[in-house]
């Protein structure tokens, strides 16, 4: 409700209006906490622009229901509510708009004395500092005493600049800011960026010029942008992508950038300014304890301290002697110059040591001084300060053993770099599983590298709408694609990605290398081009002139999989589709004989030592075959046939005519129910379906119970990670259940080390985490199931008769897990799948149980979700636009979260694809090039993030059950 406010006095602003109303509005009287906080409402002054002062002495305020404007009414009559040497009186009364009212609900209130707090804080770091130079190097020992004493540090100056420069306080965006430039004389200025969160320390004092010195986690921020640019008088477009991200500052800059991070600025000396500094930290919110004065007996800064560890010619000297060593070694020692855990002098100094470790323990490879290294750059990072580099290699060799690990099928020990703006991190070799391409050359998988593009601190680029990323994004990310890279003596060059992978910007390159192939002998060149022309037939196909569906194509033989079987040609066919297009029903489904299917599981059990035993046999495999791909369900009726799979034309994304023989490749497989999650999107569209909020608050108050007891039993504590899937890389929820089936327990002598007890707290706070940000909240009984289809329409049409078949909005789902009976569903039930961006997206089915006196061609099938395949429109398309291919989907039988009405399904039309042009705009077919334009656009647009905050604040201030859907507004925000 609107309530008009006169009487004002003219000199106060809505926020002192705003202070002296929450003192009513927020008294005994009328206090309402909802969600436990106080009920937001929002004051507006009338201007009075003739008369130069902030308001006319009236305005309104607007109240998110009409009975708090009504209380506030009767109220004023008879307690006048004062302001300054005035009283308010309310004026007339009016309805307020859908939109804003809902706004007012849902969205917190924000105290005024925190925002004058906030304004006061700006206000008192709008001042500059003057800069004299600004300098970039390394903290450094530049000798180790004999003793325990702690050694005396050193700063060496790598790179310098004196060009004009100021620090200014950002606290909007809770940063120190360096601009380089003097804008009477030149055109561009150049930025450094300490965000407050980045900064592990600072070290001030005064060394000839007063200095600060930033030791921070990751390397500072760099942006350029101009001077004199045109304005427009718009704040909001002239601050607009007014910058550009840049990972230098200067091309001397940019020699020493990867090794070279720590920020040193010699201030201009003007009285008290090291203690202006401090204070203005101080007002910022930086951390006193942060902040240390270095007296010089401590830390020498000279600035005539240049030793020039990282000179061109010393780190090509440097890198020249890396590539005398084998592979493995040579990676690592690249790790410990480019990770920034030795300097040059420090590496030059140990490469002897390293040969003579190769030769005193011979392995292939030398994998056994290469895991020596691996282990020493762990120790470097935590060794005590008095303990040399040499030291340290020398502790870590006297009591290093190695045993060779024994790989499980299907993975490999695989290098990863991830390139950030200023610089290459290595890590690894890890433990990855492998795909199709690596396997086809044995022996030679050390040639695939994996590659992320993440920023600084390792997260995904993020957007910022005073920057033009997309700039950066094509130099930095396209300049290493398109060129490529030289590490440790070899080159490497982009080859491919999966989709998946391209998700976490991740792909792979391959440093060419010559082959014998075992069959023919013959020797060939693989190359990146070599591998990505041997996959499919698509020289001629439509598919070519589109980058991103060509590449996506290509990124099937690198979809991480395990081997299994390996059929004829003659093995396997292909069955015409079930339903229409758009909305087939069988979109990406298909089948496997039981037989066949007992030969994958075997198989993919070779490497555990129950060989499968204590678990359930999956009823279905997500697979990768040839061009195909999508989800295969085990159908014992296959057994009676030649034929072991019949696969869907809608699986087949390109056509293989060049093999005679393939092997199933096994992406997923499905052997037991997954548990499933409330989220911030479903809990906003349930309660806005009346779900009552008790039901959330119940549920949660059990979430954090639960995670409370997580140190009451082992038992409990493997429940748990099992429960919200920690740990299961390492498959931590077995080894813990594992001990205590052996009768330990956490009060066993010795069982409960200080590790156990941190990975404890670690998985607590965690799950607690989750519940609290992401509304990650365990449903008791639900679970989320791969998707299949129904077969028996495809059964009926051959000649199948007394077949049971699921009608509309039926789904069939059974569970089971290792040592228990089946369970089936059965009743009303809520299904849906996540991402959730629409009302439609959740919808209300009838789980069914199959007769005993008809066929079903699903009934044995266990832990997947089965949806009927008649109607015009297959059911999964219904739930987010989801179809068969590997899409998991969510059942919860509990009836106090079944919504009292569902909106009809979404569609959800392909969008359009972008096509490779000539200069005239007619098609033509891409390369390689195309692919990587692609790959810098996908990351520069990958707001999936900021999308989904978006939506869910859209969803907080628009009903989503009104005719403006959230998706459509969503869409409309970007």
């Amino acid at each position: 409700m609107n309530v008009g406010l006169l009487n004002l006095p003219t000199t106060v602003s809505d926020r002192d209006v705003t202070k002296e109303l929450s003192k009513v509005l927020h008294s005994p009287e009328f206090r309402r906490i909802d969600n436990g906080r106080l009920f937001n409402f929002k004051v507006i002054l009338n201007l009075n622009e003739r008369m130069g002062v902030r308001n006319n002495g009236t305005g309104m305020v607007q109240l998110p229901t009409k009975e708090i404007g009504n209380k506030l009414y009767s109220w004023a009559k008879t307690s006048p509510i004062p302001i300054q040497e005035k009283k308010i009186r309310l004026g007339r009364r009016s309805e307020l708009l859908p939109g804003e009212a809902w706004a007012l609900q849902r969205t917190p209130f924000i105290d005024p004395a925190l925002e004058d707090e906030y304004e006061d804080k700006c206000q008192k770091l709008q001042g500059q500092i003057r800069v004299d130079a600004v300098q970039f190097g390394i903290l450094h020992y530049p000798s180790y005493p004999t003793s325990a004493k702690k050694p005396l540090g050193e700063y060496s100056i790598e790179w310098e600049s004196e060009r004009t420069a100021w620090l200014t306080f950002d606290y909007a965006y809770k940063a120190i800011r360096i601009n380089l430039g003097d804008e009477m004389k030149e055109y561009t200025c150049h930025s450094v960026t300490v965000n407050f969160s980045n900064i592990q320390g600072l070290a001030v004092g005064h060394d000839g010029k007063p200095y600060i010195c930033f030791n921070t986690f990751t390397p500072s921020i760099f942006e350029a942008f101009g001077f004199h640019r045109s304005l427009t008088g718009d704040e909001k477009r002239d601050l607009k992508k007014y910058k550009r991200r840049i990972g230098s500052l200067h091309p001397g800059h940019a020699v020493v950038a990867q090794y070279a991070p720590t920020l040193r600025l010699l201030l201009y000396p003007a009285p008290d300014i090291i203690e202006s500094f401090v204070d203005l930290c101080g007002v910022a919110g930086i951390s006193s304890s942060i902040v240390r004065f270095m007296p010089l007996s401590d830390l020498r800064m000279e600035a005539s301290s240049k030793r020039r560890f990282f000179e061109q010619t010393k780190v090509y000297r440097l890198r020249k002697r890396i590539t005398e060593f084998k592979w493995p070694v040579a990676f690592q020692l690249e790790l410990l110059l480019r990770n920034g855990l030795l300097h040059t002098e420090d590496l030059d100094n140990l490469i002897p040591l390293v040969k003579e470790t190769c030769l005193r323990c011979p392995s292939k490879d030398d994998i056994l001084t290469a895991n020596l290294l691996r282990r020493y750059s762990g120790e470097l990072k935590s060794r005590s300060p008095p303990e040399s580099p040499r030291a340290c290699f020398f502790r870590i060799r006297q009591h290093f053993t190695f045993k060779e690990k024994k790989l499980s099928t299907g993975y490999l020990m695989c290098c990863h770099i991830t390139i950030a703006p200023t610089r290459m991190i290595l890590g690894g070799p890890y433990h990855t599983q492998s795909n199709r391409i690596i396997r086809r050359y044995p022996g030679f998988e050390d040639h695939f590298i994996r590659v992320e593009f993440r920023d600084e601190d390792g997260l995904p680029y993020q957007r910022d709408q005073a920057v033009e990323g997309i700039l950066f994004l094509d130099e930095r990310v396209g300049g290493v694609l398109t060129e490529g890279f030289e590490l440790a003596g070899r080159r490497f060059e982009f080859l491919a990605y999966s989709s998946s992978a391209l998700k976490e910007h991740s792909v792979w390159f391959i440093n060419p290398f010559k082959y014998q192939h075992p069959n023919t002998n013959k020797i060939a060149c693989i190359t990146a081009d070599s591998i990505r022309d041997s996959i499919g037939d698509f020289r001629g196909n439509p598919i070519m002139t589109m980058p991103s569906k060509w590449a996506a194509r290509l990124g099937q033989a690198f979809t991480s999989t395990n081997p299994s079987v390996t059929i004829q040609m003659n093995q396997w066919t292909e069955v015409e589709d079930l339903g229409v297009e758009p909305y087939l029903h069988t979109d990406g489904a298909g089948t496997i004989s039981e037989s066949l299917g007992n030969e994958i599981w075997e198989r993919l059990c070779q490497g555990r030592g129950d060989h499968g035993q204590n678990m359930i046999k999956p009823s279905a495999y997500q697979i990768r075959f040839l061009g195909y791909k999508g989800v295969v369900a085990v159908d014992p009726r296959l057994d009676a046939h030649p034929i072991r799979m019949r696969l869907r034309p809608s699986m087949g994304k390109f056509k293989d005519s060049r093999a005679t023989e393939a092997n199933i490749e096994i992406a997923s497989y499905f052997n037991r129910p997954m548990p499933s999650y409330l989220n911030r999107q479903l809990v906003v569209i349930l309660e806005d379906k009346r779900v009552r909020r008790e039901v959330f608050q119940e549920l949660q108050d059990d979430a954090e119970a639960n995670a409370k007891t997580i140190d009451d039993s082992l038992k409990q504590f493997s429940d748990i990670l099992e429960r919200h899937s920690l740990g299961n890389v390492y498959r931590l929820s077995y080894i813990i259940r594992r001990l205590s089936d052996l009768g330990l327990d956490i009060a066993t002598p010795g069982i409960d080390t200080p590790f156990l007890k941190e990975l404890r707290q670690v998985g607590k706070i965690h799950v607690l985490q989750d519940i609290k940000h992401r509304a990650r909240i365990p449903v008791p009984g639900s679970y989320q199931l791969i998707g299949v289809p129904d077969e028996g329409p495809a059964y009926e049409k051959a000649g199948y008769k007394n077949v049971f078949t699921l009608k509309k909005h039926n789904i069939y789902a059974c569970i089971q897990r290792p040592g228990e009976e089946p369970r089936w569903f059965e009743g009303p039930c809520t299904v849906y799948r996540n991402p959730l961006t629409h009302p439609g997206d959740v919808q209300q089915v009838i789980a069914v149980k199959p007769p005993e006196n008809k066929f079903c061609a699903f009934a044995h099938l266990r832990n997947v979700m089965v949806f009927p395949t008649v109607g015009e429109r297959s059911f999964p398309s219904m739930l987010g636009g989801g179809d068969l291919d590997g899409d998991t989907f969510v059942i919860i039988p509990n009836v106090d979260l079944q919504p009292s009405s569902v909106d009809a399904p979404a569609s959800y039309p392909p969008g359009k694809v972008h096509q490779a042009t000539h200069e005239d705009g007619t098609p033509r077919e891409c390369d390689v090039n195309d692919i990587i334009k692609f790959v810098v656009q996908y990351i520069d647009s990958d707001v999936l993030g900021p999308l989904s905050g978006r939506l869910l604040r859209i969803a907080g201030m628009v009903k989503v059950s009104s005719q403006q859907h959230v998706s459509h507004n969503c869409s409309l925000s970007r």
